[in-house]
């Protein structure tokens, strides 16, 4: 089942956990996300247990190869993006599923 709407993602979650009421999920859901952009702008990395770890890097100034105009070459500035590491557990059961998609 493909989630399409983030209703659907707390229903599910809140099936999942026993069924505590859906509205309560979302905080939660809203929360975390909350606490997880606080850390990546205070710290730079947060580590979620038996998830893995979110880390903010910054690309180097870079150049690259005009597509438009062979020959020259575009400046790419430095800019931040985020780079998420599974941790092992989640990388095995990864590993283990089989392939449906």
């Amino acid at each position: 089942m493909k989630l399409k709407t983030p209703i659907e993602l707390f229903n599910k979650i809140s099936a999942e956990s026993g069924y505590i009421d859906p509205e309560t999920i979302k905080k939660i859901y809203f929360g975390l996300l909350r606490v997880i952009l606080s850390e990546l702008r205070n710290n730079g990395m947060i580590k979620l247990t038996d998830w893995g770890e979110f880390r903010i890097t910054t690309y180097k100034e870079r150049k690259v190869g005009d597509l438009n105009n062979p020959g020259n070459c575009l400046k790419l500035f430095p800019t931040n993006v985020i780079k998420f590491t599974a941790c092992n557990r989640l990388r095995e059961y990864i590993k283990n599923i089989k392939n449906k998609y």
